[in-house]
């Protein structure tokens, strides 16, 4: 379960990304699975190395920026699109 104070996070981040034209996008376990196919993880202590990968594939695949669901946007992503351009990076 998604705690409030998550979900209010997640709400502000989206509002003030949506407002400027960005997709939303939330990755569960359905839409990994019909994205890649990758081994079940049986170690818990690879969980960590595993969600890496996966939001490395979905970045390259997809471009974008990715947001850890509990970190509250102060601000937009948009200025920080100046500096991938100036270092001819495509978004």
């Amino acid at each position: 379960s998604i705690s409030q104070e998550v979900q209010q996070a997640v709400a502000h981040c989206r509002k003030i990304h949506e407002e400027r034209g960005w997709e939303y996008m939330f990755w569960d376990d359905e839409k990994i699975e019909a994205l890649i196919q990758l081994p079940a993880m049986q170690d818990p202590k690879l969980v960590n190395h595993y969600t890496d990968v996966l939001r490395y594939i979905i970045l390259h695949r997809f471009g974008g920026v990715y947001n850890d669901m509990d970190a509250y946007c102060i601000r937009p992503f948009d200025p920080l699109l100046k500096y991938a351009e100036d270092l001819g990076m495509d978004l």
